[in-house]
Formats: structure tokens, C-alpha cells, sequence
């Protein structure tokens, strides 16, 4: 007598639900994906790179903040310096259409009505848990660089972090929550499917003796550039301005230039160089 636990099952049954699923097969590659592989996306049925992240240096005054709001509306700018404002009530008004402002310096105010930089990046965190899942636009950081100064001012200040209380340092278990802190920003700036901007402050580049290199560098935390698919420093000489490669996703394009760019000039420079093409 046949064993209940290996007793053979006719035909129909040994079929899964899945196993009756319709084969994805993309509209003109070779390979049939098998049942349950359906949240593949075949890439050669993606029309377009969907959006663009992109990482502006740049010393005062150059023009960050110019090229970051002349960007695909509608446009969030989190505006870390208090000064987003002036540079959008110069546009003319036609541009200013579509454009929202958060002042951060102005919303987060701690007892005594001071900027609460410990606060800070808590707000914009949770601001932008909301702003990532819009689907169009584009999303600004001006400038990114504050967000690395108020992640420090958060880990050294704030009450979620333990500190030995005869140095009033935080314990070296600690370390890491200022890391994760920073992660868990960039990471919505990731999942966003809108572009994003962010300007960064710069700093001079220097070999391993000290020796300034000629040329500049983000001034945030290490590594930052992971979170920008293409980051650049933007020169101005008198009245042009020239955007330098530092690093990119596109290819080895360090040190491409890019004379008086803007955000679609530099999108173009990059299909022209590489072939990837961007929605509009």
C-alpha cells in the first residue's frame, strides 16, 4: 500500500498557480523570464533613465543656486541657508510658478527662537519621507553641505546620544547612530523618482603630504558623492562659467567640461557622451 505521504497526485494537481502564470518576455530580447520572475523589468523595454541626481560644487557665489532652481517644475527647494528665496524672486515670474520653498532655518526654532540645528535634521528627514513618493519635478538641497554639519550637531548635542559624563563624549558605541543618521537621509534621496540637486561648499584637494592638488572637492561627509549619480564643481570666470566632471555614474567622463551649463545642458552633455537618454 501506497505510503500517504508520497502517494503520486494526479496531473492537474502538481500544477502550481504560479506555474500557470503567462511567461514575461520583454518586446524584443531572446530570453523568456520563467513563472515568478515577474518584478523583473526588462531593461531593454525602459525607454529612459527616469530621473537625475545631480551634485553641484562650488565655491561662493559661483552660481549653485542659480543653476539648481532653473530645474524640470515643479520644483522643492530645502532651503538650508535661509537665502533660496532672493535667488527665485529673480527669476521672472513667469519661472517662479511652481516653485515651493521649505525654510528650514526659519521653520525648526528651538525654546528661545533660535535656528535648532539638533531639530534640523529630524524635519527634514520627515519632510522628505512625503516629498520622495511625488512622482514629477524636482527636489533641491541648497545647500547639501548643511546637511553634514547638522547631522555632527545632532550626534554631539542631542539627548538620544549617550555620553560618558566625565568627558561629556559620546561613548564609542555611539559612532555609528551619527552614520546611520546621514544614511537614512541620502537613502530617500535614492528612492525618489524625481531629479534631485544638491550644492555642496568645496574645499581644496590635497595629496597624502598636504600638497593643495589645483582643484576642489565636496566639503561634506566622505563619500557623498555615492548619493549623486553625476557631481561636478562649477567655475566662474568673469562672466562664463564652466561646470568640471569630479565624478559620474555615465562612464569615465572626470574632468569632461561643460561650458555655461545648465541643469538640461548637462543632461545632454551626458547622452551626447554616453548614449543614455533621460525623460524629459
Amino acid at each position: 500500500m501506497a505510503d500517504a505521504w508520497n502517494e503520486e497526485k494526479p496531473a492537474e494537481e502538481k500544477v502550481s498557480k504560479s506555474e500557470k502564470k503567462t511567461d514575461v518576455k520583454s518586446s524584443s530580447g531572446n530570453v523568456i523570464l520563467p513563472p515568478g520572475f515577474e518584478m523583473f523589468e526588462p531593461a531593454i523595454d525602459i525607454p529612459s533613465i527616469r530621473s537625475f541626481k545631480l551634485g553641484v560644487l562650488g565655491l561662493d557665489k559661483s552660481g549653485k543656486t542659480w543653476l539648481a532652481i532653473n530645474v524640470p517644475r515643479p520644483l522643492y527647494i530645502f532651503d538650508t541657508e535661509n537665502k533660496a528665496e532672493v535667488a527665485v524672486k529673480q527669476l521672472p515670474k513667469e519661472l517662479q510658478k511652481d516653485v515651493f520653498i521649505l525654510n528650514i532655518m526659519q521653520k525648526v526654532r528651538d525654546a528661545n527662537g533660535d535656528f535648532d540645528k539638533v531639530a534640523a535634521i529630524d524635519y527634514m528627514y520627515d519632510i522628505m519621507q512625503k516629498v520622495k513618493n511625488l512622482n514629477h519635478g524636482t527636489i533641491v538641497f541648497d545647500s547639501y553641505s548643511a546637511v553634514t554639519g547638522w547631522v555632527a550637531e545632532w550626534f554631539n548635542n542631542s539627548n538620544e546620544i549617550l555620553k560618558d559624563p566625565k568627558t561629556g563624549r559620546p561613548y564609542r558605541f555611539e559612532y555609528g547612530k551619527s552614520k546611520a543618521k546621514y544614511l537614512a537621509i541620502n537613502e530617500l534621496i535614492q528612492q525618489t523618482k524625481m531629479n534631485f540637486v544638491g550644492t555642496t561648499w568645496v574645499k581644496p584637494a590635497v595629496d597624502s603630504k598636504g600638497n593643495d592638488l589645483g582643484y576642489n572637492v565636496m566639503d561634506a561627509k566622505k563619500n557623498s558623492g555615492y548619493f549623486f549619480e553625476f557631481y561636478g564643481e562649477l567655475i566662474k570666470i568673469g562672466d562664463t562659467r564652466r561646470f568640471v566632471v569630479r565624478g559620474s555614474n555615465y562612464g569615465n567622463m572626470e574632468g569632461f567640461e561643460i561650458e555655461n551649463p545648465t541643469f538640461n545642458s548637462i543632461k545632454d552633455a551626458i547622452s551626447k557622451h554616453t548614449g543614455v537618454e533621460f525623460f524629459n
